[in-house]
């Protein structure tokens, strides 16, 4: 019993790193160029990472560290508090997140 119990508690101990990389999340870096970064991804996932912005996708493949983290750049894409946006990342292993920004409420409708 208290082999087995040694045995379980050896292999949490080595699994809780990576699985404490909690859930996939997005977060913008810079918006001119648009920078992203991602983490909470599995370790060395391919990713591929789509920026929806006024009518236009542009697309980006990554592939994630050892910790779960990537940063992607869109260097010919630049944002504005007025310009709504859709970040999606999908890795290879199961892992999605989402990155969502309507228009601030001061910015002239269409």
């Amino acid at each position: 019993m208290r082999k087995a119990f040694a045995i379980t508690a050896a292999v949490l101990a080595v699994a809780s790193p990576a699985l404490a990389t909690g859930s996939p999340k997005l977060h913008l870096v810079r918006a001119q160029p648009v920078i992203v970064r991602g983490t909470g991804f599995r370790a060395a996932e391919r990713i591929a990472v789509r920026l929806a912005v006024e009518g236009a996708v542009h697309t980006r493949l990554v592939h994630a560290s050892t910790s779960g983290r990537f940063t992607v750049s869109f260097p010919r894409v630049s944002l504005s508090h007025c310009i709504a946006y859709l970040v999606v990342a999908r890795g290879s292993l199961g892992s999605h997140a989402t990155l969502r920004r309507s228009p601030f409420a001061d910015c002239a409708q269409p």
